[in-house]
Protein backbone atom coordinates (compact mmCIF):
# COMPACT_ATOMS: atom_id res chain seq x y z
CA UNK A 1 0.00 0.00 0.00
CA UNK A 2 1.49 3.02 -0.88
CA UNK A 3 1.95 6.24 2.11
CA UNK A 4 -0.78 8.11 0.68
CA UNK A 5 -3.00 5.88 0.84
CA UNK A 6 -2.05 4.61 4.24
CA UNK A 7 -2.46 8.30 5.49
CA UNK A 8 -5.84 8.88 3.87
CA UNK A 9 -6.95 5.63 5.52
CA UNK A 10 -5.95 6.53 8.82
CA UNK A 11 -7.41 10.11 8.48
CA UNK A 12 -10.81 8.61 7.10
CA UNK A 13 -10.35 5.84 10.80
CA UNK A 14 -9.66 9.11 13.18
CA UNK A 15 -12.81 10.83 11.50
CA UNK A 16 -14.95 8.12 11.77
CA UNK A 17 -13.92 7.55 15.46
CA UNK A 18 -14.37 11.08 16.53
CA UNK A 19 -18.03 11.12 14.76
CA UNK A 20 -18.43 7.96 16.93
CA UNK A 21 -17.36 9.40 20.19
CA UNK A 22 -19.52 12.32 19.50
CA UNK A 23 -22.50 10.66 19.36
CA UNK A 24 -21.95 7.75 21.79
CA UNK A 25 -19.83 10.80 24.73
CA UNK A 26 -21.70 14.08 23.92
CA UNK A 27 -20.82 15.73 26.84
CA UNK A 28 -17.42 14.68 27.95
CA UNK A 29 -16.54 15.84 23.69
CA UNK A 30 -18.24 19.17 24.44
CA UNK A 31 -16.33 19.53 27.73
CA UNK A 32 -13.27 18.60 25.45
CA UNK A 33 -14.21 20.83 23.07
CA UNK A 34 -13.83 23.60 25.59
CA UNK A 35 -10.90 22.72 27.03
CA UNK A 36 -9.19 22.69 23.19
CA UNK A 37 -10.46 26.09 22.57
CA UNK A 38 -9.37 27.52 25.71
CA UNK A 39 -5.64 25.93 25.26
CA UNK A 40 -5.73 27.21 21.65
CA UNK A 41 -6.80 30.61 23.08
CA UNK A 42 -3.65 30.78 25.41
CA UNK A 43 -1.24 29.54 22.73
CA UNK A 44 -0.58 25.92 23.82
Amino acid sequence: MRSKDMIDKAEEAVKDATLEFDATHPKLAAVIGEISSMLAKIGI
